[in-house]
Parts: structure tokens; sequence; C-alpha cells
């Protein structure tokens, strides 16, 4: 038990049994001069409140990788205290609320973009093909020309990817001062954010909320889904005209592959 416990315990006797504090410290064997003890370490209000605000901005954040945060900024300070403010400020990742939550966090407000290369934007899209499998699509916006700068397509992304695209980016065009993501795994990977620091730029991490503009603050043509294309049963054919979304689009793409795995010649499916 810890010495606070028992210096409360030792309060509670006194208070409820009306004992003297020889008797309390005695039943719970404390010693007195323990009892009395008061710290005079000060209560780290400066590194409290910078630990504070690093978890407020990178919310997946815990208290290992803040503490690399701290550490590069130049603070004399080793984990095992941050660890202990991380906790002492209730910060720790299993006693926050679900993610179910994350909808009513606070949205931090966006800096506008002044100038072209000043302020980058990056975000997933998604699409399946005509047999169910998933594709994503890391799109790179300009805020400021609004250019799409790279489309990176693949089944699956990972944050070693995401850093050879900018690594590709930045020899052509050079880095910018702030790119604006959301709190993806792939955008809060240690290579990301190792990346980020080598380049002195800042990662810009807001919550995204559901029926909002994507990350860049204006509604993009990247996020706007494609059509669907579906391939005959011929293999390496070129693919069928565009569906058009929605009910009627998801009903066709249905009837294709339900053709297509009946055995149909392709006769059928040009109809």
């Amino acid at each position: 038990m810890r010495p606070e416990r028992r210096r409360e315990l030792v309060r509670h006797l006194e208070w409820t049994y009306r004992v003297s504090e020889r008797r309390g410290c005695a039943v719970l064997r404390f010693n007195r001069s323990s009892h009395r003890y008061r710290a005079i370490r000060n209560d780290q209000a400066v590194p409290r409140e910078r630990i504070r605000e690093l978890a407020a901005a990178r919310v997946r954040y815990g208290y290992f990788r803040i503490y690399i945060l701290l550490r590069r900024e130049g603070w004399k300070i080793n984990h095992k205290r941050v660890y202990r403010l991380y906790r002492q400020e209730g910060l720790s990742m299993r006693l926050r609320r679900p993610r179910r939550h994350v909808m009513a966090a606070h949205r931090a407000a966006r800096p506008a973009a002044g100038a072209i290369n000043e302020n980058w934007s990056m975000d997933f899209v998604s699409d399946a093909l005509f047999d169910g499998r998933r594709i994503r699509a890391l799109t790179v916006v300009d805020d400021y020309s609004r250019e799409s700068l790279a489309i990176e397509i693949g089944q699956s992304i990972t944050g070693e990817q995401v850093v050879m695209v900018m690594n590709r980016l930045s020899a052509v065009r050079g880095a910018p001062k702030r790119i604006r993501v959301d709190n993806g795994p792939e955008f809060v990977s240690r290579a990301l954010d190792q990346w980020a620091y080598l380049h002195q730029l800042t990662l810009h991490r807001a919550v995204v909320l559901r029926a909002t503009p994507p990350v860049g603050g204006v509604k993009s043509p990247l996020r706007q889904p494609s059509p669907p294309r579906c391939r005959s049963s011929l293999g390496d054919q070129e693919p069928c005209a565009p569906v058009q979304l929605g009910r009627a689009g998801k009903k066709e793409c249905r009837n294709r592959r339900s053709r297509f795995g009946s055995g149909a010649d392709s006769d059928s499916t040009d109809r």
C-alpha cells in the first residue's frame, strides 16, 4: 500500500473513531514520521502542461511516444517521470473514452494555406473491385493550389510506403511546412513521425468527424468514389463501360459477378 493511501486511512480512523494519531498509525503499522512527512519537490507544472498539450494533439500516442517528443524538444526528463505524470493526469489510453465517442472531440482550427507548397493534405480513399477485393489510394493535395501531387494505389498501404511517397515528392518539389492528416494508423506510425522530424515539418492532426469535409477543409474531387469497372470473364480483356453509381450500379456489378460465377459465356456479359 502506498504511503499516500496509508495517510488517508489514518485520517479516516481519526475522524471516524475519534482515536489519536498514535493509535491510528499503530493499527495500520504506519510510522508516524512517514505520516507527517510532506514532500518538498515541486509539482512539475510545466512538464505536466506540455504532456497534456502533446496528448491532446496526438490522441493515439502513448507515454513513450510523448517521451520521445519531449526529448526532441530538449527536455531533460526520463521516461519514468513522463510515465508518472502521464498517469497522474489521467492520460492513459486505456482510461480514455471509447472510439465511438471520438466524434464529440474538439476539432482544432486549421491554419489557412497562404502559398504553394506550404500546406499539404493526405488522406485515403477506398474502393472495391468486381470480385469484392478492396483497394486503397493514398491521395496528396496541395491546399493552396488544390493540385493533386500523388495518388498511390495498393491493397495495403503501410506507414513505410507513405514515407516512400513523401520522399519522392520532396525530391521533386521540396518538403512543405505542414502536412494535414487524420489519426489513421498509417499517419501515426513511427516511420512517418521520424520522417517529419528529420525534415523539420509539422504533422497537423485533427479528428475527422462524420458528414464533414475531408482533412483539407475543402471537398476535394479525390474524395469522390470512382465509378467501378467490371471486367469480363475472359481475363485480361478491356474493361466494360463504367457502371453508374448507386443502387443500380451495385446491382449491375452483382449481376455480372453472378453470371461470371455461373460460367456464362462472354456473349451474355455484353448484354
